[in-house]
């Protein structure tokens, strides 16, 4: 009888530990499956940043491309400058050397219709004084008319005749 309560406590202690153990695999059961959907989140979690990552070097990789286009453009810039400063420059020099040539033109010009206005002027003077010369002999003569009209200035004997 002692062996046979010994035993029944002992199937009891096992029969415990094993109702233990159930109540343990199962509140691992439960440990286990809210760990599975813990995973399942930090997988979507990851997904989720993986895709953001992909994201981020897809813009990363625009950037790139946007400032090396951008920098193609300031050489590109760069050197338009250049050719607009050249031609610049030498558009400078073109018309500096116009200007000059004109300038040049137009001086000789001037001193040509100066010395023709200045030939003009002398012919105009010569004619004046011709003209000056034939009206103080044109005077001089109706002067020398009028005393002989009047007898004025001729000598006492010639007025006799008269």
């Amino acid at each position: 009888a002692q062996e046979h309560a010994d035993a029944q406590q002992r199937l009891d202690t096992v029969s415990a530990l094993v109702q233990g153990l159930v109540r343990d695999k199962g509140a691992m059961q439960v440990q286990l499956a809210e760990l599975s959907t813990k995973e399942l989140g930090v997988q979507a979690s990851l997904t989720g940043v993986f895709q953001d990552v992909i994201a981020l070097r897809a813009q990363v990789d625009e950037l790139s491309s946007t400032m090396a286009k951008a920098d193609q453009m300031e050489v590109s810039a760069r050197a338009l400058e250049g050719a607009v400063a050249q031609q610049f420059a030498e558009l400078s020099r073109s018309v500096g050397t116009q200007v000059a040539e004109l300038g040049a033109v137009a001086k000789a010009k001037q001193a040509a219709d100066v010395d023709a206005l200045n030939a003009q002027m002398a012919l105009l003077k010569a004619e004046v004084a011709g003209v000056r010369e034939a009206c103080v002999q044109l005077n001089e003569s109706s002067a020398s008319a009028a005393k002989a009209d009047r007898g004025i200035g001729m000598p006492r004997a010639d007025l006799a005749e008269f």
